[in-house]
Order: structure tokens, then sequence, then C-alpha cells
């Protein structure tokens, strides 16, 4: 039924105004959108521009493009945050074995193909699969003797120990 539609009463016990309180001072919702469940093609605004609330059809409002863009911010906001979220767990490093007490000692192991560079100049074509296999097989014994990968650049690897002796 179009009609009235309390949404009330909410007012502040401290507003000063003469006339009715209840009704200039309040602090209840100023608009609301309505989907029926059984129409749910015919949504419905109802607002409250003084103490009373009106009945205006959707399409006719100026409602729409703000639902339209505050549902699509929205979404792009939380589509934003899961990506965020898995990117960061899915590149998360494991640093389990990096060294993590700093009154003991610890080793640090450098690994690099001797002669690399003269390598990539005279059979570029061998040096992809060769590296390939040699990043393949740093990294199985890194897991191996559970050594932590600080880094890597080209041929090179930095890993950290707590033990040489692992």
């Amino acid at each position: 039924e179009k009609g009235y539609l309390t949404l009330g009463p909410f007012f502040n016990g401290n507003c000063s105004y003469d006339g009715d309180v209840r009704c200039r001072c309040n602090q209840g919702a100023r608009a609301v959108a309505i989907v029926a469940a059984s129409d749910h093609n015919t949504p419905y605004v109802y607002r409250s521009p003084s103490c009373h609330v009106e009945y205006v059809p959707l399409e006719n409002s100026s409602l729409v493009p703000e639902l339209a863009l505050s549902l699509g911010l929205g979404l792009g906001l939380v589509i934003l945050m899961l990506l965020v979220s898995w990117y960061a767990f899915a590149h998360k490093r494991n640093n389990t074995f990096a060294p993590k007490d700093s009154t003991r000692p610890f080793c640090i192991i450098f690994t690099d193909i001797q002669s690399s560079t003269h390598l990539w100049a005279t059979v570029p074509e061998a040096m992809v699969p060769a590296l390939d296999a040699h990043h393949l097989l740093i990294r199985q014994l890194i897991k191996r003797y559970k050594l932590y990968e600080v880094k890597t650049i080209g041929d090179a690897f930095m890993c950290t120990t707590s033990s040489p002796t692992q």
C-alpha cells in the first residue's frame, strides 16, 4: 500500500526547537530502498523529507545511479582486497629455516655458475634450459639441507643457515 511508513520516532532530547521535537530532530533514515521479494523488478524508495515518509518509484529516483555506484565500488573493493590477499599469501616466502637468533653465528652461502656471462654470449639457446636445471637443483639442495634462500640474481643464489654442518 502506498502511504506513510513510520521510521521512528528517532529524536535527540537535547534538541532545542519550539515545535515538534521529534519531527525537527529526526535522527533516523532519510531514504530506504526496498525491493519486494515477490516482485524483484519493481524496487521502491521511501523518502523522509519531513516527519513522514513518501513513496517514490525507484526508476524515477536519483538514487539508482547512487546505488549502482555504491554497489560497484563496494564490489570492486572486495575483489581488490581478495586479489591482494591471494597475491600476498601465494608469494609469501617460507622463512622457517632462516636464522633468527641474533646472538648466534650463522653461515652465508653464495653460488654462481662459472663463466656464465661467456656462456650466455656464445650459447644462449643452451643456457635457458641449463639455468632452469641449475635453479631446480639448487632449490632441491636448499630444501634437503634446510637452508633459507635469501635471494637469487641471475644464476647466483644467496642462502643462509644456522649451522654449516647440517
